[in-house]
């Protein structure tokens, strides 16, 4: 397990609540001064575990069927995506996909 992984899983159990905003890695619970030091020799790698991943899908509408669209969604799984779109174009939302799937 790296160490931004460890970090994250005991803040987790501690209560305490990890988040990045504007740039910054904010911390908010019960921190000691040992646990902000890890924070901060870890800082680069838990930003890069924290923060969200873009994803971006294909989808197809009932209109449109032979078109792919685009659809970035940071931070969303396929399920997720999938729900986002039906929630814009219901009945008309034929297929999601990743964009890389063939």
């Amino acid at each position: 397990m790296s160490a931004a992984l460890a970090i994250k899983s005991e803040a987790a159990r501690r209560g305490i609540r990890l988040w990045i905003d504007g740039g910054r890695l904010i911390a908010e619970g019960p921190l000691s001064d040992q646990f902000i030091e890890r924070l901060r020799a870890n800082k680069s790698e838990l930003m890069a575990l924290l923060r969200p991943r873009m994803a971006v899908y294909q989808y197809r509408l009932v209109d449109t069927p032979t078109t792919w669209l685009f659809y970035l969604a940071p931070g969303l799984d396929l399920a997720g995506a999938e729900h986002a779109l039906r929630a814009r174009y219901e009945a008309r939302l034929l297929e999601v996909r990743p964009h890389d799937a063939p």
